[in-house]
């Protein structure tokens, strides 16, 4: 019953199932995970290749057409969108079509990717901006946590004995 009732929210929120896009070409890797909201063009799924171990925040949107020219010029532009291993998509992300983002590459929540990103970078922005290597990202913030507090395996735990 459950499933039933999250499959009738997703559909009422407009998103086509992940089955339904890979029988259109889709191609989705081992460990692939997204929140809720999220959209991958149904258009023209064939186009759009995601790897392994990529994580979708909520309201991730993958576009692989662009049809501001079919007015005026009568024809959509058209584009690959490729999202390389070990990915993480923030939240309310955009990624524009012929778009390719490396493998071991954070986005940052908000960003309009619109144009290649480069292996182990950490973006953010509109349009998207390379901040730093994914490397020193996860040396930065492992520093930090070793001093700020910070959710870990004790917090969880905590939480049992109230």
């Amino acid at each position: 019953m459950i499933k039933l009732l999250v499959e009738l929210k997703r559909k009422l929120n407009g998103e086509v199932s992940l089955k339904k896009l890979i029988k259109k070409g889709l191609v989705v890797g081992n460990n692939f995970s997204k929140q809720s909201g999220c959209f991958i063009d149904p258009t023209f799924p064939f186009l759009i290749e995601i790897g392994n171990d990529v994580t979708f925040s909520k309201n991730v949107c993958i576009l692989s057409h662009d049809a501001s020219t079919r007015r005026k010029l009568g024809y959509s532009k058209i584009g690959i969108v490729k999202i390389g291993n070990n990915c993480f998509i923030g939240a309310n992300v955009t990624i524009l079509p012929n778009v390719r983002i490396g493998n071991d590459c954070i986005v940052g929540a908000g960003t309009v990717i619109n144009r290649d990103i480069p292996e182990n970078s950490v973006v953010f922005g509109n349009p998207a901006t390379v901040l730093c290597k994914t490397d020193k990202y996860y040396e930065k913030n492992k520093q930090k946590m070793r001093k700020d507090n910070c959710f870990n395996a004790n917090y969880y735990l905590s939480l049992i004995h109230i």
